[in-house]
């Protein structure tokens, strides 16, 4: 379970520092509602 979580959450992190720069003002959750919406 341990290689499955990692893969999940692999993409998120990814997602969530890609989409944080470019809304800074929004936070964190903010960006990760924009990174499950695209």
């Amino acid at each position: 379970m341990a290689i499955i979580d990692n893969t999940i959450e692999a993409p998120i992190i990814a997602t969530e520092l890609v989409t944080d720069p470019a809304a800074p003002a929004s936070g964190p959750g903010a960006g990760a509602k924009e990174g499950l919406r695209s």
